[in-house]
């Protein structure tokens, strides 16, 4: 462990680094502790999806924990793994290059136990520590709630140049789950209604058409497989954001089956996978992981019909309350969700040459892309420009 005071070593606050697998099991208890006082859990915070996807990163990663201690007892948990991976340096949806990195990857509510001012701090200053001695080349929290006390205090503290923010904030969408798919329907504006369920009316009479569900062990590599089909097909996998069939994704999909978490949606026309939706099923919430359809069948509208089938399942076989749509304004969850939470992407740099040559690098491309955002939307073409990009990106 790496030792932190923050005065002096006999200091009643303390910060404590953890880089090594073999420490975990030593904060495993107060880390479940904390846990429970967490109004709204994701899987990715939770101990074992944390060391599922450690063992599916292999040597590419390893954790990094910072644990904040007020006399002697672990109050907050800064929740990261550090990755050996490449860096997109993008222009939009446009990749231009990717370079080698060393990154430090902040979890999505990975910020768990005692939030206040102090405690972020702590945690804030003992990473850029880290950073600064060559820890690694930057660390990234993705998708960080707007209104938080971690980003409130990141932004009042940040140094020119050593933390950039992403160019825009994006929407954290979130759907309560009715009591049955009938609701659902009733709860839509009546065209919307009737058109939703034309769609799955007029492609099962022209086609055949049947969804599968994938969950356990034994069959979860065939829905991977048939899902990963899909998704090379759509603008996702441009992006790098599909879902892939490799031998990292094989083993996240086998060790998240094990304990019933993982589940992969197929929608198939005359056979054919057609529509994919894959997720996590965590208490009581799916978490909505990637969706993508065959560009062949969007005439049909093959996501829609899947997405309504996937959502009955949820309701009267899963027993879901809430679905966590993810991050990004997408159309469909502008359609489907019943809450918006906005979010901001966070890129903390250290001090090191090659460090501040990447920071230079996200602040002109940044701003190059808020500067093209603005003149887009002046002239009210971003909506048109966005689908054009993503299409040419599926094609």
């Amino acid at each position: 462990m790496d030792y932190l005071s923050s005065i002096q070593d006999n200091a009643p606050l303390k910060i404590v680094i953890i880089s090594n697998i073999k420490e975990i099991p030593e904060i495993l208890d107060d880390w479940r502790r904390l846990l429970l006082s967490e109004s709204y859990k994701v899987p990715g915070i939770d101990p074992d999806h944390y060391l599922f996807e450690l063992k599916s990163l292999g040597k590419t990663a390893e954790p990094y924990i910072i644990c904040f201690y007020q006399n002697e007892k672990l109050s907050s948990i800064l929740l990261a793994r550090i990755e050996t991976t490449t860096l997109p340096m993008r222009l939009g949806y446009l990749t231009l290059v990717k370079v080698p990195v060393k990154k430090i990857h902040i979890f999505h509510g990975g910020f768990i136990g005692q939030k206040d001012k102090m405690s972020c701090l702590f945690l804030y200053h003992a990473l850029r520590k880290s950073l600064d001695s060559g820890k690694a080349d930057l660390a990234i929290i993705n998708h960080l709630h707007v209104d938080s006390i971690i980003h409130k205090t990141i932004k009042s503290n940040a140094p020119l140049f050593k933390v950039a923010f992403s160019p825009r904030k994006d929407g954290h969408w979130l759907m309560e789950v009715p009591d049955s798919i009938e609701s659902f329907y009733m709860k839509k504006p009546r065209k919307q209604r009737y058109n939703l369920q034309r769609e799955i009316k007029k492609l099962e009479k022209t086609y055949l058409v049947s969804a599968k569900k994938y969950i356990n062990e034994e069959h979860i590599l065939e829905g991977l497989k048939a899902a990963s089909l899909v998704s090379s097909k759509s603008f996702q996998s441009a992006l790098d954001t599909g879902l892939f069939d490799n031998d990292k994704t094989r083993l996240y999909c086998q060790l998240t089956s094990r304990i019933g978490w993982i589940r992969i949606y197929l929608l198939y026309i005359n056979n054919e996978p057609a529509a994919y939706e894959w997720g996590l099923k965590y208490g009581d919430t799916f978490f909505l992981k990637t969706i993508g359809f065959d560009p062949k069948w969007k005439k049909e509208s093959a996501g829609k019909v899947l997405f309504q089938k996937v959502l009955k399942d949820l309701i009267e076989s899963e027993r879901i309350r809430l679905i966590d749509f993810g991050f990004g304004d997408a159309e469909y969850k502008r359609h489907f969700a019943t809450k918006r939470l906005e979010t901001q992407s966070l890129f903390i740099f250290g001090k090191k040459p090659y460090s501040l040559f990447l920071s230079l690098t996200s602040y002109v491309l940044n701003n190059l892309w808020k500067l093209l955002i603005y003149f887009t939307q002046i002239l009210r073409m971003e909506a048109k420009l966005k689908r054009i990009w993503k299409d040419r990106l599926g094609s």
